[in-house]
């Protein structure tokens, strides 16, 4: 096979070096030699030279084999270190192996060399393979590392950048607001009901630009990891209410939007303002896209396993789906509305930041696409996972499940008059707080 092969040997007998070369050359090797018998020769042949393998007697006049390997290791080279002996006994050769020789073979045995050079070739190959790989994992563990904190110090001044300019933003809005309503209410004088009608949709504008604004510093927060969960006891009912108080009267839609839950609702243990945040979010995504129709925003105690649905046939899961809960029993919120619904292939990405499912110029609906990002995020510290059902053209259902941790306060709703649309509590008819529909325009 004429396999080149650089061999040093470390020999004082002329004759036992050109065995071991005859048997290299019987077995189809060409080697290229040098044959030393000291520590001085064999550390200048080390240095001028590279080898392959160094093949060494283990007792001469001057030198040993022990004192070759100590060489050899000094140098920092790795190579097969082969011992070859006309009388080596067990206890040497096992204390050679232990200081770092490879193998050993005797002199009356020499059809052993090439296949323990071979194999040992072998290893040495896989062991430089190892290092190099190694090398290369810390060089690019390096760059990663170096990489990352680039991308982190980019990412701190990105979020400060936009949390300075949302508090600059919400400011003049703030200011914007607060006169428009004046003028509104007539407070700075009288005006006609077309007046009203223009200024409320400037004030539904600036309130839509406000939520914006109040999202991008939610996402800022969240991103600087500055978003903590307070825990406190919650009463359902009273939540609720609250709530629904929000939804006043606009203008620009016909949206019926109906409130269904039963009075009895326990209090839990949660964050009642994230999970108000989530629940906010959700009914102004329904107003926001569904022009004419029906939204029912629920609540219920629900109890058994949760399903666990892969995102398919217009139904996608995120959030936390090993939740354990007391009894097995979790909070199920429902944000169903008869809008323009959620197309297959929008479906995988409505709750990644800044994605919207349409996302050009021309589109209809305004917004930054944050808001489900941060429903999934909130949803998540609570404990809790979130689902939507849907398909384009027939609407869309949002079911956020909570954990069930109960509280032992009791907290009877009627204690607290729920407030309506107008800050009132029960209608002027006696109609139920809960189970009833709400007429709401949006602009």
């Amino acid at each position: 096979m004429n396999t080149p092969l650089r061999v040093l040997i470390v020999e004082d007998s002329e004759d036992d070096a050109a065995l071991l070369l005859r048997e290299l050359r019987r077995s189809g090797y060409v080697p290229a030699h040098e044959q030393v018998d000291t520590a001085a020769a064999m550390k200048a042949a080390l240095d001028a030279e590279t080898w392959d393998v160094v093949v060494s007697d283990y007792s001469m006049p001057s030198f040993s084999a022990s004192a070759a390997l100590n060489v050899l290791q000094q140098s920092g080279l790795d190579l097969p270190f082969i011992i070859v002996s006309g009388a080596i006994g067990e206890d040497a050769a096992v204390a050679a192996m232990k200081a770092g020789a490879h193998d050993y073979v005797m002199k009356g045995n020499m059809a052993r060399l090439v296949p323990v050079i071979v194999r040992e070739l072998r290893e040495v190959q896989i062991r430089r393979e190892r290092r190099q790989a190694e090398q290369a994992f810390r060089e690019l563990y390096e760059r990663t590392k170096k990489q990352a904190e680039e991308l982190e110090r980019a990412n701190k001044v990105k979020n400060e950048f936009l949390s300075v300019m949302s508090h600059e933003l919400r400011t003049p809005l703030s200011v914007i607001m607060g006169y428009v309503a004046m003028i509104k209410e007539e407070t700075l004088g009288k005006v006609n009901a077309k007046q009203k009608e223009v200024l409320q949709r400037v004030l539904g504008q600036a309130v839509n630009q406000l939520g914006m604004v109040d999202g991008i510093l939610q996402v800022t927060q969240m991103e600087a990891d500055r978003v903590k969960v307070a825990i406190r006891e919650t009463s359902l009912g009273i939540f609720l209410d609250d709530l629904r108080s929000g939804y006043e009267i606009s203008v620009n839609k016909e949206t019926d939007l109906q409130w269904d839950y039963p009075p009895d609702l326990p209090v839990i243990r949660t964050d009642g303002e994230k999970l108000k945040h989530v629940l906010r979010n959700l009914i102004n995504n329904a107003v926001k896209f569904t022009p004419r129709g029906r939204i029912t925003v629920s609540a219920r105690v629900a109890e058994g396993a949760r399903s666990e649905t892969a995102g398919d046939n217009g139904r996608l899961s995120a959030g936390n789906t090993e939740t354990q809960n007391c009894s097995n029993r979790w909070i199920e919120f429902k944000v169903e509305d008869t809008g323009v619904g959620i197309s297959a292939e929008s479906l995988p990405i409505i709750f990644e930041k800044f994605r919207q499912a349409d996302s050009s110029e021309t589109r209809l609906y305004g917004g930054v696409g944050i808001g489900l990002y941060i429903v999934k995020t909130f949803t998540e510290l609570l404990g809790g996972k979130i689902e939507v059902e849907t398909g384009e053209g027939r609407g869309s259902v949002f079911t956020v499940s909570i954990p069930c941790e109960t509280s032992p306060v009791t907290v009877e709703r009627g204690e607290l008059p729920a407030p309506g649309p107008s800050g009132r509590g029960d209608g002027e008819d006696g109609t139920s707080s809960t189970n009833r529909s709400q007429r709401v325009r949006s602009a």
